[in-house]
């Protein structure tokens, strides 16, 4: 992966009490920030091709400075809540899976931040096209213009109608004759 850039993004303190009011204020007490925090909001190029926009950084970190990574100590206990968390709440779909995996990798590489491996957001929603069928038209299929018509082919059929039409009246004709013979 290529580090391609970085903002710095300034988080404000979090307010006294829990703004969307679903946590308690004693557990609110101890996670919330109370100082004003800059962070850098890294974009980099996965092995993929594809671009991401998510690993975060202390704004002096450098991608020269390599991954800070967590104590041994850390390391095991979170691989103990892991395993915990396994065995109380299995994984429940695929995507579920695939996540723990990823995360139990990354605690086995001691949770180096920022993480040297990221999962692509876009890689699993592609979808290759392996076969197609016809089902017909969007829509009518046009009719191909009629090529322009003589003046003859025009002349010859206003004679024919005409000759139709004479037909007629002389039929017509016919008719009062034989009911005035009547």
């Amino acid at each position: 992966m290529e580090w391609i850039d970085r903002d710095l993004i300034e988080h404000p303190p979090d307010p006294e009490h829990d703004p969307g009011g679903t946590i308690d204020d004693a557990l609110w007490a101890v996670i919330r920030r109370r100082t004003a925090k800059t962070s850098a909001h890294w974009t980099v190029r996965l092995a993929c091709g594809h671009y991401s926009r998510g690993p975060v950084t202390d704004p002096a970190w450098k991608p020269e400075d390599g991954p800070t990574l967590s104590t041994i100590k850390r390391q095991r206990e979170m691989l103990q809540e892991l395993d915990e968390w396994d065995a109380t709440e299995p994984a429940e779909s695929e995507d579920d899976a695939v996540e723990r995996a990823h995360m139990r990798e990354m605690i086995e590489l001691r949770w180096p931040r920022p993480q040297p491996v990221r999962q692509c957001f876009w890689c699993p929603r592609a979808v290759n096209i392996t076969g197609y069928a016809r089902i017909g038209w969007l829509a009518e299929k046009p009719q191909p213009p009629q090529p322009p018509r003589s003046q003859r082919e025009v002349l010859e059929e206003r004679l024919e109608r005409m000759k139709a039409d004479q037909a007629k009246l002389e039929a017509r004709l016919q008719k009062l004759a034989d009911s005035d013979r009547d």
